[in-house]
């Protein structure tokens, strides 16, 4: 008798198997526990997370809710139009059974789902914590039924409480995103509203946490391949809730091929817990991924002059307009400034039509000729040319006019050319968008997954660059290395999104650097917004979190400044907080030129003279095309005949009451432009016909940041 109690007891301490038990057998929760946290599933709640405490007394992190949820599942029939789709959630399943098995090393919960209403479905989700190890790690399986199409798997679901701390005051939410920053009081979010990060897409870093001094939550998706998903951080009405979606387009058996992972977490050494606690958490799996294999002072494939730490100047198409004013500001800036410094020269508007429309970029602007030969005088002073043509995009038609034709119409080149090519939705339509540099034109876009736009991208865009001497190219507007995902049943790749982009673009890049190399051996390439996936392919990285609407966070450059150094894409020559921001970070420094740096006059081309290129009547002046989502249609031309002095005047015609037209210079006040206490005199000359109502040209003082 004592003997099969033993043995009894033995079992019962390796194996609960709660499948089949009867109802007074089954515990209400299934636990996983160590040192670090306990895990609770509630079994009323077919499997939901209903509790997750830090270990050595910690606190409840999970809200109270009353429907909780551990996965959603988004279904479309196959022959289906795109929007006619339905949802199925854990709760949905009339047969639910779990499993808990323990041992010394390992704990896990297997839950099974079945019986819904739609069809033979059934779910397989696990839970595991092995002894060691922090995280508690997940994956999913769903059988598709038959005539169904699984485009969405959304798990595992964590409802946190909000506060998380003793007030709302004290919480805040990170996420890997490229525009990183802390999101505080999240608590105050609107109910509903929703933050959403994507990869490839914005998501930098795969994980998020959300923690007050005394600790938080961490989740994370351990993806080294390159599956496309999202991180979603939603206002429930019950709390903050976190859950990972992976998109795809999957008829069969869909597994998750890798781990969601979720723990607590508090701050070193007894400090409050900060967002770099989670981030360490992430790095040390970083760290076993190919994008860390090696540092960047390390390979092989860098050139000497890019690990030397280079600084980078923009020139846009008003200074290549007038290519010896590059001339001097290298001469007479940079290099009796910085003369040991290697700087990248990048050049924004050298497209032969205007910035960003795409591809009849050839001959570049202002001339081919102009162009190489001011490209070999920066190499000549050590610079490296760095131009960012636009990516997979095909512009189809460009400016469009008052009576809806346009300045730039390609469609019948692109419909004979490269349609074929082109990204294709799911409804069988050609993929189009109307970007606002576009000023009411469309643009298509190429399909990475298709053979002929990687020869494309490699051949006729990034060889001729390099033939005129450019070192240096990025893959602009790939952001992230994210393009659409296509449907065309004619291109050598699966339907709708998928770890096939993530191939496509890493062959994409693995290509054009092998091109480019034959032409300049020291070549570097690189692409819009950083993907950790993509690190150890790249040579420098196209950074934004200086742009984030919160509170900076640099996750991208926390985690990977040893492995790849980033610039900051768009900055601004007054903007010294964000200048003082990338140097303490260890981001590029991105210089803005002026014509102040030449001694030219405080407002540049106050005359609006016509410069190279023989349209331009506001260079050194910003046109605002559009702005809160609206696009400003109005028209900013050179007028030779109407002017009050000098060679011609700036032309603003709007040809409806509803268009806008914005041409503005922002003046720096400082020593090198308005100086504080001395006066100064702003003149004008405005002739006026046909006004609908009144319009001024006005002077305002702006602080920074507005």
């Amino acid at each position: 008798m004592s003997k099969r109690l033993m043995i009894y007891t033995g079992l019962f301490a390796t194996a609960l198997l709660v499948h089949g038990a009867t109802a007074a057998e089954i515990p209400a929760r299934l636990e996983l526990r160590n040192e670090r946290l306990a895990l609770a599933l509630g079994q009323a709640e077919h499997g939901a997370i209903v509790s997750l405490q830090a270990g050595s007394g910690g606190g409840e992190l999970i809200a109270t809710q009353k429907t909780p949820l551990l996965f959603t599942l988004t279904f479309s029939k196959k022959a289906a139009l795109a929007g006619e789709k339905f949802t199925l959630t854990s709760r949905d399943a009339k047969n639910f059974k779990a499993d808990l098995q323990r041992t010394a090393q390992r704990q896990l919960v297997t839950l099974h789902y079945s019986d819904f209403a739609n069809g033979a479905l059934h779910v397989t989700c696990t839970a595991s914590l092995a002894a060691g190890d922090p995280l508690v790690r997940w994956r999913i399986a769903v059988q598709v039924p038959e005539g169904y199409v699984l485009d969405a798997v959304r798990f595992p679901y964590a409802t946190l409480r909000a506060p998380l701390g003793a007030t709302d005051e004290e919480d805040v939410a990170v996420l890997g995103s490229t525009k990183g920053g802390l999101l505080r009081r999240p608590a105050a979010m609107k109910a509903g509203s929703t933050i959403s990060i994507a990869q490839p897409g914005n998501m930098a870093a795969q994980f998020g946490c959300y923690y007050a001094p005394r600790g938080g939550f961490f989740t994370a998706a351990f993806d080294g391949r390159g599956y496309p998903k999202n991180l979603i951080a939603t206002r429930a009405n019950a709390g903050i809730e976190f859950s990972w979606q992976q998109s795809g387009c999957t008829t069969g058996y869909f597994t998750q091929a890798y781990d969601t992972v979720m723990t607590t977490f508090t701050g070193a050494g007894g400090a409050p817990a900060d967002w770099r606690d989670a981030a360490d958490l992430y790095k040390t799996w970083a760290l076993t991924q190919p994008w860390c294999a090696t540092t960047y002072d390390q390979r092989a494939d860098i050139p000497a002059w890019m690990k030397a730490g280079p600084a980078m100047v923009r020139f846009g198409r008003d200074w290549l307009a007038e290519p010896a004013r590059i001339d001097r500001w290298l001469a007479e800036y940079w290099q009796k400034r910085f003369p040991a410094a290697p700087l990248i020269v990048a050049f924004w508007g050298w497209e032969k039509l205007g910035s960003w429309v795409t591809p009849d970029y050839f001959p570049v602007f202002p001339d081919d000729q102009q162009f190489t030969q001011l490209v070999a005088r920066v190499r000549a002073a050590g610079g490296h040319a760095f131009p960012w043509p636009s990516g997979y995009h095909w512009t189809l038609t460009y400016q469009k006019r008052a009576d809806g034709s346009f300045e730039w119409d390609d469609r019948k080149h692109f419909d004979e050319m490269a349609r074929a090519h082109a990204v294709q939705t799911r409804d069988g339509k050609l993929y189009l968008r109307t970007p606002s540099w576009l000023r009411g034109g469309d643009t298509s876009c190429m399909c990475g997954g298709d053979p002929w736009t990687l020869r494309w991208w490699n051949e006729d865009i990034c060889v001729p660059l390099a033939q005129r001497g450019c070192e240096m190219i990025q893959v602009d507007q790939v952001v992230g290395g994210g393009f659409p995902a296509c449907y065309d049943p004619t291109h050598p790749h699966p339907s709708g999104p998928g770890l096939w982009q993530t191939e496509a673009f890493t062959r994409q890049l693995q290509t054009m650097h092998a091109a480019l190399r034959k032409i300049q051996p020291d070549a570097v390439v690189c692409f819009e917004e950083p993907n950790e996936w993509y690190n150890h392919l790249v040579g420098i990285q196209d950074y934004r979190d200086c742009e984030a609407p919160y509170e900076w966070a640099s996750v991208f450059n926390y985690l990977y400044h040893e492995f790849l150094p980033p610039f900051q894409s768009n900055p601004r020559g007054d903007d010294l907080v964000t200048t003082a921001h990338c140097f303490v970070d260890g981001q590029m420094p991105h210089l803005v030129p002026s014509g102040r740096d030449l001694a030219e006059p405080v407002l540049v081309n106050g005359g609006f003279e016509p410069r190279a290129g023989g349209r331009n009547a506001s260079a050194g002046w910003d046109q605002v095309h559009s702005y809160q989502g609206v696009n400003w249609t109005g028209q900013a031309t050179n007028d030779t005949l109407e002017k009050h002095s000098g060679a011609g005047s700036l032309r603003l015609d709007n040809s409806s009451k509803s268009d806008i037209v914005q041409v503005s210079q922002n003046v720096i006040v400082g020593p090198d432009a308005l100086v504080v206490g001395k006066k100064y005199r702003l003149g004008a000359w405005l002739k006026t016909g046909h006004m609908v109502r009144p319009n001024a040209i006005g002077f305002g003082f702006l602080t920074t940041g507005t």
